[in-house]
């Protein structure tokens, strides 16, 4: 997203009157800051390279910012931004680059940024491996008695949703946990909630739990949908630290404690 107007400074969008896009050539040292009740034209380059111009009243100002990862440039609601890329009730997410536009090549970059992000729009695939690792592991096992483990988790989560026009949707998340128990030792709480050495033997074991689901859904009518699912989980518990991690993730995987198909209808009347 750019401005319209020809009067700009370290990338912030400035005044040089009462209407900021109508500068022309006006100097640096003519401009101002724009204010709350400026009319601006702000040029919107798509995912093609095309602009979308459109005209804003400035009604607020952003000071920080914030949480939600603004760059303080321009804030404007995504509806409009919907509306101005002609995908209205389409698109589930927009990325925007605020820039001034420098080359004519801005727009391809653009373009290209946009399609590495989102190779496309109705499929999004999401993949997370997490490694956690902890030393002096502390664990209950049973009265007041205690573990304390070496230990190493390893998480990978997947998910993915494809749209397929208004009507269908295909949803998967799946989430698969591997954790490995080492250097076991035995501790014991007296009344007071100190722990001593304990000369229990206890063992080092792994663990892996696994949780799968895959959801069709298909609009029959506005707000009436049809569901398609398939489920399954499962855990598994083992005084083996010889698994390797592969293995860990299989065994709950093929050996599931719940399996689930199931079909639900949701009709408004």
């Amino acid at each position: 997203a750019s401005d319209l107007g020809g009067c700009s400074q370290t990338g912030f969008f400035m005044s040089g009157g009462t209407d900021p896009t109508v500068t022309g050539d006006r100097g640096e040292d003519k401009c101002q800051p724009v204010r709350v009740g400026d009319n601006v034209k702000l040029i919107i380059t798509d995912q093609w390279g095309i602009d979308q111009k459109k005209r804003f009243v400035v009604t607020g100002i952003s000071g920080t910012a914030g949480g939600q990862g603004f760059d303080r440039s321009v804030i404007i609601h995504i509806d409009t931004l919907r509306d101005m890329l002609d995908r209205s009730g389409e698109s589930r997410s927009i990325m925007v680059r605020l820039q001034e536009s420098a080359t004519p090549y801005d727009a391809t970059q653009i373009k290209n940024q946009f399609l590495q992000a989102f190779p496309n729009d109705n499929l999004k695939i999401n993949l997370q491996y997490r490694i956690r690792k902890e030393n002096e592991w502390l664990i209950w096992t049973e009265d007041n008695k205690f573990g304390l483990y070496d230990s190493e988790q390893d998480t990978v989560s997947i998910g993915l949703n494809w749209f397929s026009g208004n009507k269908h949707e295909i949803r998967l998340k799946s989430q698969f946990v591997a954790l490995q128990a080492d250097n076991p030792q035995s501790l014991i709480s007296d009344s007071g909630g100190y722990l001593y050495d304990s000369d229990d033997l206890i063992e080092p074991f792994t663990q892996g739990v696994v949780s799968f689901q895959v959801r069709y859904k298909y609009e029959i009518a506005p707000l009436s949908y049809l569901y398609l699912v398939y489920s399954k989980g499962g855990t598994s518990y083992d005084e083996d630290e010889d698994y390797s991690k592969s293995e860990i993730f299989n065994q709950p995987w093929n050996n599931p404690s719940d399996e689930v198909y199931s079909i639900k209808f949701r009709l408004k009347y």
